[in-house]
């Protein structure tokens, strides 16, 4: 659809006039996407899973994103910095692994593999018959050869409709026992068989290219030894097309986009699909790879770069403060927060924390390091969770005391550990 593959890359300001543009060029547009309630589905548990919050904001950015991954071969998700780039990301790569999990889509593949796999009966009749033919001029010969590829096509015929039986029964019995599923003591529903097959999960890297010198990320050629090492990318695009499973394989470059390197990537983000190296060796990238890049803006970015991938523009006011605390408390320990005192503490934020963004907006304060509202906010959840990690019974405290230093204790508590799939 032409909204699918230009909407995600307008800002915000700019969508009214492209649903405008769009009604009067086509007046039956609606201006709403499709409804997809599994995607739905998989998305508010992947959301709770994580804990996460939810919002219509959220949920369009990683459908957008699903779209364009099927439609290009490199992304680029623009957006501020701590706008749910990342988070999207993660998102989705649940969602996929959930939606190949479930037990209609793996029926159905089986079904269309099995399809696949099998030719028809005809053809094989009708290829027979064809060269058979081909050997006999006479026309005795013809009539004869006529007669056994009629009864081969008949027999083919009937062998293929006692398989498709064969093959619909088989599924639906599948369907109905992982429909079913089984209950323990308890009531709960344990996952069916086959249910967490590994070879649906989504397999990502990321790297950040700044980080690392040209030769660090796509590799040299040793001056003693004229061997050729791999660099951090090369030996990701060359282990994922080394893999032959059918699973979603993702690169995520997170960082800035700079002509030196970006520049390298346009043979594997056009049509052709293969990465060139320093060496000379290219590497095809298989069709279930993509490439991701998660920038703040494309000021470094050539035409023919940006020509070549998809573009989804995450808005700076995507991500509420108010979610980013509902997160943080989310994933206090139940023991000793309970319900009650998370919403104490939400309400305390309530209180000091629009007041003092307001004040950082008018822009009144002098910073050494400009850094985003919500890494503020986020910068508050873990100064105060490293100080709730300190006990206030002091003969807790001196057992923790022999453990080892308390401040040590409450940076390590304050750290934020990145969530992986």
């Amino acid at each position: 659809m032409f909204s699918d593959a230009n909407e995600p890359k307008f800002v915000e300001e700019d969508l009214p006039l492209f649903y405008s543009t769009l009604s009067d060029f086509f007046p039956s547009y609606c201006g709403e996407a499709e409804s997809d309630e599994e995607f739905k589905d998989a998305y508010f548990a992947a959301v709770e899973e994580r804990g996460l919050q939810a919002s219509a904001s959220s949920l369009t950015a990683t459908r957008q994103l699903s779209q364009l991954l099927l439609a290009r071969m490199g992304t680029v998700l623009l957006g501020a910095p701590m706008s749910g780039k990342s988070t999207a990301i993660l998102l989705l790569a649940d969602i996929l692994s959930r939606l190949a999990r479930s037990p209609k889509r793996m029926n159905a593949s089986k079904r269309s593999a099995s399809r696949r796999r099998r030719p028809a009966g005809r053809q094989r009749a009708a290829e027979a018959f064809s060269g058979r033919f081909a050997s006999r001029t006479s026309r005795a010969s013809f009539a004869a050869v006529r007669a056994r590829g009629r009864r081969r096509t008949a027999e083919a015929e009937s062998a293929e409709e006692s398989e498709e039986a064969s093959e619909e029964e088989s599924e639906e019995a599948s369907e109905e026992e992982s429909e079913g599923g089984m209950e323990n003591e308890e009531g709960d529903a344990e996952p069916a068989a086959g249910g967490g097959n590994e070879m649906y999960a989504v397999y990502y890297r990321v790297v950040n290219p700044k980080a690392l010198s040209i030769s660090a990320l796509f590799g040299k050629v040793d001056s003693l030894t004229q061997e050729w090492s791999d660099g951090v990318a090369a030996r990701m695009v060359r282990e994922f097309a080394a893999t032959e499973t059918g699973s979603p394989k993702w690169i995520v470059f997170d960082g800035p986009v700079d002509s030196l390197w970006i520049e390298s990537m346009n043979t594997a983000l056009d049509d052709n699909q293969m990465l060139c190296l320093p060496n000379g060796e290219r590497i095809k990238l298989r069709p279930e790879m993509r490439l991701l890049f998660e920038v703040t803006d494309l000021q470094a970015a050539s035409p023919a770069t940006i020509s070549r991938c998809g573009m989804l523009h995450f808005p700076s006011r995507g991500v509420s403060w108010e979610s980013l605390v509902r997160s943080w408390l989310n994933r206090l320990p139940h023991d000793p927060f309970t319900e009650e005192l998370r919403e104490d503490l939400f309400e305390y934020f309530r209180l000091v924390v629009p007041a003092t963004l307001t004040h950082f907006q008018a822009e009144t304060l002098e910073s050494e390091i400009a850094s985003p509202l919500l890494s503020l906010v986020s910068s508050l959840c873990n100064i105060l969770q490293a100080v709730l990690h300190i006990p206030l019974d002091p003969a807790a405290e001196q057992r923790l005391e022999s453990d080892g230093p308390k401040d040590d204790r409450a940076f390590n508590a304050g750290m934020h550990t990145p969530q992986q799939i």
